[in-house]
């Protein structure tokens, strides 16, 4: 994510949920693309809302989030590190976690993943 916080979490217990934390510890909101998020081609098969749930809410996941200014992400890229990052949103300084798909709000509503459910 691009935008004010500089922070990192893993996903294991879900983008959202674990991203939240971010947010909430660094008292900012974001905005996901959901057409930019990183899905399997297993979840490519499913209907969006299907998929999104899965990639927003799974747990499990031990991928990395992390939040960059846009001077520093030019300077990541400048390293030529041999790692996939995708720029999956923004952060701003209204609170919350909203959703647009190809530029336009999406009202997106998921569980996130619940430890021994």
């Amino acid at each position: 994510l691009k935008g004010l916080a500089h922070s990192m979490i893993d996903v294991s217990d879900g983008l959202a949920q674990d991203l939240g934390h971010i947010l909430q510890a660094s008292q900012v909101g974001a905005t996901l693309a959901l057409d930019k998020l990183p899905l399997s081609p297993a979840l490519h098969a499913l209907r969006d809302e299907q998929k999104w749930q899965y990639a927003l809410a799974g747990g499990d996941d031990y991928e990395l989030c992390f939040t960059i200014s846009p001077q520093n992400y030019e300077k990541l890229l400048q390293k030529q590190i041999d790692v996939s990052i995708s720029i999956i949103g923004t952060v701003h300084s209204s609170l919350g976690l909203t959703f647009e798909k190809n530029g336009i709000d999406h009202l997106l509503q998921f569980n996130g993943y619940q430890h021994f459910a």
